[in-house]
């Protein structure tokens, strides 16, 4: 057995802050979906998450990363399969491209089993299963950026670092590790190599409720901004060019 994934099942590889959970969240028709600064967890993630990310911290980062994950690829879907077996615990934790409904105990918060999110492929991109997130409005770079700072905490444990990107946006997003150049090496990865395997926010957008993930996101980014009195032309864009 050589692939793990079956073909009428969809691996959405997305950059961390872009909905990626909540897309998949809403594909698999998850009832419980989000915290109170919007952020989701799907119950179907990808199998062994937990147990890769644990390997990723022991692990020296790769020169086009955007995310740690990035540092971990696998030779086929059989041996990403025998990595997460690995761990006994294993089917309780993350999603199972072997499990034909939702596990005993949440199959009244889900209706299927069929959509897992990551943020990086592993180097097991394959079509028709695996897809890539992007938009066609680079507004969204931005806006994402915004909504990743909020749900990683980053306004409350970081707050003059935070104030002075914000304030000074132009100049931080030159950075290598600022999200625009993250963002910008994992579009490039995937764009030249599985172009025809994209999915853009705006096509998804009411598909999904893209619009009002969206739109709770700048709720939630009004208020803790208000809070630590972060305002700039930086974040304003933010609100004032929405295009949904």
């Amino acid at each position: 057995m050589s692939n793990w994934f079956q073909d009428h099942q969809t691996v959405l590889v997305y950059h961390p802050g872009s909905g990626g959970e909540h897309i998949c969240c809403k594909l698999n028709g998850q009832k419980q979906l989000s915290d109170k600064n919007n952020k989701h967890r799907c119950i179907n993630s990808f199998p062994g998450s937990d147990r890769i990310y644990d390997k990723v911290y022991s692990k020296s980062g790769v020169s086009y990363e955007w995310s740690e994950e990035c540092r971990i690829t696998f030779e086929s879907e059989k041996e990403l399969k025998e990595f997460v077996i690995e761990d006994p615990d294993w089917k309780l934790k993350s999603g199972n491209p072997d499990r034909l409904k939702p596990r005993l105990g949440q199959r009244t918060i889900i209706d299927n089993v069929n959509h897992f999110p990551t943020h990086w492929c592993f180097g097991l991109f394959r079509e028709p299963v695996y897809k890539w997130l992007d938009c066609d409005n680079d507004y969204w770079i931005k806006h994402w950026d915004l909504v990743l700072d909020i749900k990683d905490h980053y306004f409350e444990k970081e707050i003059q670092e935070s104030i002075g990107k914000w304030l000074k946006y132009s100049e931080a997003e030159k950075d290598f590790y600022s999200f625009k150049n993250r963002y910008l090496r994992y579009r490039e990865y995937y764009k030249t190599r599985f172009p025809n395997s994209v999915l853009l926010v705006e096509e998804l957008a009411d598909n999904v409720n893209y619009k009002q993930w969206a739109k709770t996101n700048l709720r939630v980014a009004e208020r803790l901004l208000k809070k630590h009195n972060i305002k700039s032309k930086y974040t304003d864009e933010v609100f004032d060019k929405f295009p949904l």
